[in-house]
This record gives structure tokens, C-alpha cells and sequence, in this order.
């Protein structure tokens, strides 16, 4: 099939959450024998012929560039991208299209455009978005107030637009029983967030730290690492290891709050192109969230890179471990079960690391992917 694959991330290099995603989609894709031209976001301003991906056409495009205010961003949320248009066309005129894969963030005005055409749209969700706006409750009143319209910007987009595409993809169970509230059950795919094995294959030994790894500018991550902070990097964890915060942002937070708050043995590595080897070489990771939507590809990669995860069931929420996480449902669990595995009295890593083979790794993913494009191509 020609698939033209459209998305507001910036897929490279590919060291967050969402890019990890997008690339992960499009290399199943490839691998599936599709060809696929890519309109991409570029933030980075980085050269896009360094990368590729087999079968795959990047095209670069700017979709920051109608939101100069925030009241463009909040029409750009409704309206169409004239320029953005034209590029569509163009690339429809030129060569044929089977399938439109619209891959995050809130593109859904353009799946009616695509219709006309006679040209089925999958539209790929990351998190349920507007959910997760709901929960953001930091900031001060302003940043509140502002934070709850993005909520009802996100609320009517999903509910105007989503019912329209011929398929959704959910990232998790809980994900799709949201969407089920406003789009037919029967168009919605649960493929899980996951990764590619074969960029796995680390030195297995473990260093004395755990870790917490995550983009910290979000705020789920940073309201659960200052939680996690407060009530459970006691002295009894602090002179037993070090924590160690890895991730963009990471630096920034840690020196926000290492002066009010009496910590030691923490470190922050800041952004890094790849945090593989931080997880990988970790005693434990870490995920102490208390807000959140969709699954959390750094767990994925712990249970990949078999070091224990311990996290709170936000945290762990949409995957499916069979026990090989360590749920923890209050500080006090939390301190309890990492000592426990400081102290090499649990470990589930071995286990954990086969379910994330079976269940959500590239090749697992490509099973329900390739039967929801074939799907779509016979009901044509």
C-alpha cells in the first residue's frame, strides 16, 4: 500500500515518549512492505537526510507556524492549514494513496478533506489528550483557568472530529473506554505502545542507583517525582543508593527544588539523545505518577532492558505485567519494595522482559496493525 502518514512530532532524534511512538509506527509500517511518505514536524531544525527509515519519504513541515498567538492556536485547533493543503494535494496528484495515517496531536479537521477524496484516514492517539489536560492542576490560578480551556478546546476536537475517521487507535485499554463514549466501539484498535528489540541489547550488570527517567517539563512527571521526593527519598533510601533524574528537564527541576528541600545522593542528567543506557544500567526504575493517560513507553523499556520497575498503578496503568512490575500504592509501599530490591530479594525481570517480547515489541505489533490495514482496504 502507499500510505501517506501525517504528524505534528518530530520523530528525530527519537528520545521522548511521542517520538518513540511515531518512529516505532512507522518502522511496523515499513516492515510490513508499505511505502510511506511522511509529513513531519522538525523542532530540532536537524537534517532529516541523517536519518531514515526503509521505504520511508520525509517531508518537513512547519505546524507551529500559523500559532504566533493563543488565540491562533486555538483556531488552528479547528481550522485547516491552507499551505498544508496544498502540500496534501500535491503529494495526491503526483502518486496514489491507499490509506491516510494521521499520528497526534489534534489533526482531526482534515479527515473530512481525505473522505471527499475517497481515501479511508486512521487516526493514531497517543493518550486520551483531554483527560490528561483535565488532571494538570499545578501552576497558579491563571495557568489553571488557561489549562481548563485547553480542556474544552481538546473535549470538543475529540468529539467533533474523532467519530469521523474510519479507524482509531487506542494505546490502551482504558483508553478506548474513554473513546467509547463518543465513537463506535467497532472503529476502535487497541495497539499498545511498544518498541523495537533490536535496539535493546545492553550490558546486563546493574550500578548502585534507581532511576526516574521522563520528559520533566510534563506535569505529570514532575508533580510525581516531586511527590516521590518529598515523602519517599528518605535517609534510609538516600544512604543506601543514589537516584539518579534522566530526561529532559530533569536538571532544571533538581535545582528548583534541591534548595528547599534537604536532598542528597541525587543527580540529574539532563536531556540525552539515548536514555537506554541509564535505564539499563539502573538497580531499579522508578514511576511515581499520580496522573496520566495512555502507556508509559519507559516502562516498556525497563521490562525490556530487564531492571525491576516499581511504580504506582497510574503509572503502570494500560500494561499488562502479570505481576512482574511492583505496584505500589502508597509512599510507604514504595520505600518497602525498593529496599527489597536494592537488597536482591525481588526480582521479576526475567519474566517481565518476555511479556514485553510478546506483547509489546515491534513484531508483536505488527500482527494487529497489518489486520487493521487490510480491513480498511476491503471495506473500501
Amino acid at each position: 500500500m502507499q500510505i501517506l502518514f501525517i504528524t505534528e512530532v518530530s520523530p528525530f532524534p527519537t528520545n521522548g515518549g511521542e517520538r518513540m511512538r511515531c518512529t516505532g509506527v512507522l518502522k511496523a509500517l515499513s516492515e510490513l512492505g508499505h511505502r510511506i511518505t511522511a509529513i513531519v514536524n522538525n523542532y530540532d531544525e536537524i537534517d532529516l537526510n541523517k536519518y531514515s527509515i526503509s521505504n520511508v519519504n520525509f517531508i518537513e513541515y512547519n505546524f507551529q507556524k500559523r500559532n504566533t498567538n493563543n488565540i491562533q492556536r486555538v483556531i488552528s485547533n479547528f481550522s485547516r492549514d491552507k499551505d498544508l493543503l496544498d502540500l496534501i494535494e500535491k503529494i495526491i496528484i503526483t502518486q496514489s494513496t491507499d490509506i491516510v495515517f494521521i499520528d497526534y496531536f489534534f489533526l482531526g479537521q482534515y479527515i473530512s478533506y481525505f473522505h471527499k477524496k475517497d481515501i479511508p484516514v486512521i487516526y493514531g492517539t497517543h493518550n486520551a489528550q483531554s483527560i490528561l489536560a483535565l488532571q494538570d492542576i499545578s501552576g497558579n490560578l491563571l495557568n489553571k483557568i488557561k489549562k481548563s480551556i485547553w480542556y474544552v478546546i481538546y473535549y470538543f476536537h475529540e468529539r467533533i472530529f474523532f467519530p469521523k475517521t474510519n479507524s482509531l487507535i487506542a494505546v490502551s485499554k482504558e483508553d478506548k473506554i474513554f473513546y467509547k463514549k463518543f465513537i463506535n466501539p467497532d472503529k476502535i484498535t487497541i495497539i499498545p505502545n511498544f518498541i523495537d528489540f533490536k535496539e535493546y541489547n545492553f550490558d546486563p550488570s546493574k550500578k548502585n542507583y534507581i532511576i526516574i527517567s521522563g520528559n520533566f517539563y510534563s506535569f505529570q512527571n514532575k508533580i510525581g517525582t516531586i511527590w516521590f521526593l518529598k515523602n519517599i527519598w528518605k535517609e534510609q533510601l538516600s544512604n543506601k543508593t543514589e537516584l539518579l533524574l534522566a530526561g529532559k528537564g530533569s536538571k532544571e527541576l533538581l535545582e528548583d527544588i534541591i534548595i528547599e528541600m534537604d536532598l542528597k545522593n541525587i543527580k540529574a542528567t539532563g536531556e540525552v539523545d539515548n536514555i537506554k543506557p541509564y535505564i539499563a544500567g539502573a538497580k531499579a526504575a522508578v514511576v511515581p505518577l499520580l496522573q496520566g493517560s495512555g502507556t508509559r513507553l519507559k516502562c516498556i523499556e525497563a521490562m525490556a532492558l530487564k531492571t525491576q520497575l516499581i511504580s504506582t498503578t497510574i503509572g503502570a496503568e494500560g500494561i499488562e505485567h502479570d505481576g512482574s512490575i511492583l505496584i505500589a500504592y502508597n509512599a510507604e509501599d514504595f520505600q518497602k519494595q525498593i529496599l527489597e530490591v536494592l537488597d536482591d530479594q525481588v526480582d521479576y525481570t526475567d519474566k517481565a522482559y518476555e511479556i514485553c517480547n510478546n506483547k509489546y515489541s515491534l513484531n508483536a505489533i505488527k500482527v494487529p496493525l497489518d489486520r487493521l490495514l487490510n480491513k480498511l482496504i476491503q471495506s473500501e
